[in-house]
């Protein structure tokens, strides 16, 4: 046994009921002695305290004095005594004579108390029967009275029933063969709903069928829950004796090696309930082991203690009822002072409201005499006002001149700024023409580079054929005909290198011009980029500024999110467009390789390259693409520098834009926007 440091210990929340049922147990399995004598019992938890003996009835109030202790306190000692509780009241089995021996003595109202307890009693029995809540009225022929209306008139355990026999409360029946079906390979009950209005119909009452199931499915056995009460338990006899007069009850289920396809049906006891198999194990779940002598005892105990209450609470309605009784006298005495304070004080309300009265009259007269001496003094004030409105409107004549002089200055500035927006289209057309005026220059140029390459070949071949002919003269001997043919090409080739001198100048100033237009026209391409990046973003645009060598980050977000989740793909295809924009202005890494193709140096990439091989091994293809298509145009674009450039874009052909076209885009735009402001 423990010690009373023990049973003071704090119990969890989570411990607390599995502390209970756990001795619970051990007083069901005998562990812990408690009876002394047939009459005589002892508490196996206080077995140091010096009253050891207890009757029945006191072993019950002191295990639910201690259970009950501080509800706040979930100690060891109230766990304990609570399961005492409970299985006192359950199991332990004493003589009649102690019954009769402790029960509580009638007071001097106890034939009234006891009239109050039957009908409380009544009325539970009629509460937890289910269809005869409604009493009826007693019947001198109980023969036209029904079974159901019989079993609502009991109070008290069926007739036949042996009072000592252990049954499962609450009541319940076993049904036995139900029929079944097979449904996705498993076994599973027809109709339960169809099953409990068969028994309703056949006047059984039940509240409740449980449909017992193992790993296969349906077991074919179900419980029929009656109730509590003696009126649930006359329905369960007369389930099983309908079962049994049909040859359909316990006996036969057992004994007979054919059953076919009819339900059988008993009442659950003792050997069901202790039964190793399905039925047993839900019986303990669902119910206990109890005679119908401890229910009779149970009832009377809760009826003995329904007199109590209702006797404490009778005494206390009657205390109430005489509190209230004097507090209705004081009141009512206090009622009588407060109608004569009353008369008295209307009396002098009606005085002062006279006088009141008078007062106000006299307030009215010297208020009316104050408003006509202030009215006088308004309208003298209006005609200042009126005085002064005229002086304001004339004051606003002369506001509403300059005003229009202002607005004319206005009209003056718009016709300006239109002027000066014509002369900025005019602008932009001569910038149109600028650029195809030397594109035509540009394109002239190199016809006469062209022409003038040829010129310098021929003077090439003027001297060469000048050595040879110097040469077959120094072979041959003077040769007077050879001698003049070389000097005709020494005068040719004077006046050759003479143009060729002139041809060389000009080819300096057209080369210096050309270098002149391409920087106009590249800061006029510059100034377009500007402008584009000034203009709202459009994705639908045919034109606009393309960053060449940028990578592109969509690509690695497809490539991760295959394989990652949403949130864990974004940081990852973050963290690899980093990766590779980093590679990407490495300078070191040059994965190009130079190839003769057709007898021209040709740069392309280099298939083995280790970075583009991981990018397409590891990413794809996709992101093996548009790591090439970066690199190839900072190779195009920026090769030293190695970080991107911005450049005019044909969107719609996915092309670099030309001058013109960029311009023409420009302009169309702002003529829209002038549209659209007017």
């Amino acid at each position: 046994m423990d010690s009373s440091s023990e049973g003071e210990t704090i119990i969890s929340e989570k411990s607390w009921d599995d502390y209970i049922l756990e001795c619970y147990r051990k007083l069901k399995k005998g562990t812990l002695k408690m009876r002394i004598r047939d009459t005589s019992f002892q508490c196996p938890y206080c077995f140091r305290k010096k009253k050891m003996d207890y009757s029945y009835r006191g072993l019950v109030r002191h295990a639910y004095g201690h259970g009950k202790g501080s509800l706040d306190r979930k100690t060891k000692k109230r766990a304990r005594h609570i399961a005492l509780e409970k299985y006192a009241e359950k199991y332990v089995r004493i003589k009649s004579s102690d019954v009769n021996s402790t029960q509580e003595p009638k007071s001097v109202k106890g034939a009234q108390l006891s009239k109050i307890a039957a009908t409380s009693k009544d009325n539970a029995l009629h509460k937890d029967v289910g269809p005869c809540r409604k009493t009826r009225p007693p019947s001198d022929n109980l023969a036209t009275t029904t079974s159901v209306d019989r079993a609502c008139m009991i109070s008290e355990p069926p007739r036949g029933t042996d009072s000592n026999e252990n049954f499962v409360w609450p009541w319940f029946g076993v049904l036995a063969n139900l029929p079944a079906e097979f449904k996705d390979g498993r076994s599973v009950m027809a109709s339960g709903s169809k099953i409990r209005d068969d028994l309703v119909r056949q006047g059984f009452n039940p509240q409740k069928i449980h449909p017992l199931w193992n790993y296969k499915g349906f077991s074919g056995f179900a419980l029929v829950e009656f109730g509590k009460d003696w009126a649930a338990l006359a329905y369960a006899m007369m389930f099983e004796k309908s079962f049994e007069a049909e040859g359909r009850g316990k006996r036969e289920w057992y004994t007979k090696s054919q059953t076919g396809d009819q339900l059988y049906g008993w009442v659950a006891r003792q050997d069901d309930y202790n039964s190793r198999y399905l039925v047993g194990t839900h019986l303990r779940k669902l119910g206990d082991l109890k005679t119908i002598k401890e229910k009779q005892f149970e009832d009377e105990r809760q009826t003995n203690q329904l007199v109590l209450n209702l006797t404490n609470t009778l005494e206390n309605k009657t205390v109430h009822i005489k509190d209230i009784k004097s507090k209705y006298m004081e009141m009512e005495n206090e009622y009588n002072e407060t109608v004569k304070t009353v008369i008295a004080e209307k009396e002098e309300m009606f005085k002062s409201y006279n006088d009141a009265m008078s007062e106000m009259e006299r307030k009215t007269r010297d208020e009316y005499e104050r408003h006509l001496s202030e009215h006088e003094k308004i309208r003298a004030q209006l005609t200042a006002w009126k005085k002064t409105l005229i002086q304001k409107e004339k004051t606003l004549d002369r506001l509403e001149a300059q005003y229009e002089g202002e607005k004319e200055k206005i009209l003056r500035e718009q016709k300006m700024n239109d002027r000066a927006t014509l002369e900025q289209e005019k602008t932009d057309e001569k910038l149109l023409l600028l650029a195809e005026e030397q594109k035509r220059e540009k394109e002239a140029l190199h016809q006469k580079i062209l022409g003038l390459q040829s010129k310098l070949n021929e003077k090439q071949a003027l001297e060469l054929e000048i050595k040879q002919l110097e040469g077959s003269q120094r072979v041959m001997g003077e040769d007077a005909e050879v001698t003049k043919k070389i000097e005709a090409l020494k005068e040719e080739l004077e006046e050759k290198t003479e143009e060729l001198d002139d041809v060389d100048e000009v080819i300096k100033m057209l080369i210096n011009k050309e270098r002149s237009s391409n920087d106009e026209l590249q800061n006029a391409r510059n100034e377009l980029i500007h402008a584009f990046k000034d203009l709202p973003h459009n994705s639908r645009a045919h034109f606009g500024v393309k960053r060449m060598g940028e990578l592109d980050s969509k690509v690695f977000h497809v490539a991760t999110k295959g394989k990652y989740s949403e949130e864990e793909a974004t940081e990852k295809a973050a963290e690899l467009c980093s990766y590779w924009e980093a590679k990407l202005r490495d300078p070191s890494w040059h994965p190009f390789k130079i190839i003769t193709d057709k007898g021209k140096d040709m740069v392309v990439f280099n298939e083995e390259d280790e970075l583009l091989k991981q990018a397409r091994n590891e990413l794809g293809e996709e992101v093996y693409e548009a790591v090439k298509m970066a690199l190839g145009e900072l190779n195009a674009y920026n090769p030293s520098g190695r970080y991107p450039i911005p450049e005019l874009w044909n969107r719609k052909e996915n092309r670099r834009a030309r001058l013109k076209e960029g311009a023409a885009y420009i302009l169309k735009q702002f003529r829209l926007l002038k549209n659209r402001r007017t």
